[in-house]
């Protein structure tokens, strides 16, 4: 009897995890919103990427800007994970 619980609870971990069932509810969302500077002047027209960095998998580019005239960004994004999202921002100027 406790065998076959635990050949269905590994089933079940297993399909879970494979097959992405339940999935909706990992949801998770981030962002990043500032002003660029160098030495107090503006950075304008850089360009900002904001990823989720996976340790196992492939990296999902969440949201890209690019800096108004005044240095001005705002990237936001949100994607589908069971751990928590590897945020990353990069500012390439």
């Amino acid at each position: 009897m406790i065998l076959n619980f635990i050949i269905f609870f590994v089933t079940t971990l297993l399909s879970t995890t494979i097959f992405g069932i339940g999935m909706e509810n990992y949801q998770q969302s981030t962002g990043a919103k500032g002003t660029l500077q160098c030495y107090g002047e503006p950075i304008k027209n850089a360009r900002i990427k904001l990823y989720d960095a996976d340790t196992f998998g492939f990296d999902y580019t969440m949201d890209e800007a690019i800096s108004d005239w005044n240095g001005n960004f705002q990237v936001e994004g949100s994607h589908v994970e069971y751990t928590t999202l590897g945020n990353v921002l990069i500012i390439i100027y």
